[in-house]
């Protein structure tokens, strides 16, 4: 990614998409940091406002996910 050695990957999840699931953090304390994903699998940077998007998106998956698991946990 980027030319720079990832410091940090994580993976992401779309809601309906399988593909580009990872986000590699790329670069140093010197240069800064720059979050890099892939669109189709073409690299681009994502932005602060994309990963607050899919933060929220995870969240309400995962808190569906858990009311599910107690309805038919019963």
């Amino acid at each position: 990614m980027d030319g720079c050695e990832a410091v940090h990957e994580s993976r992401v999840l779309h809601d309906g998409w399988e593909m580009d699931n990872r986000v590699w953090v790329t670069g140093n304390e010197v240069i800064g940091f720059t979050a890099m994903t892939t669109n189709h699998g073409s690299e681009c940077e994502m932005d602060l406002e994309e990963i607050d998007l899919k933060i929220e998106e995870t969240k309400a998956s995962l808190e569906g996910l858990e009311a599910v698991r107690k309805l038919i946990a019963k």
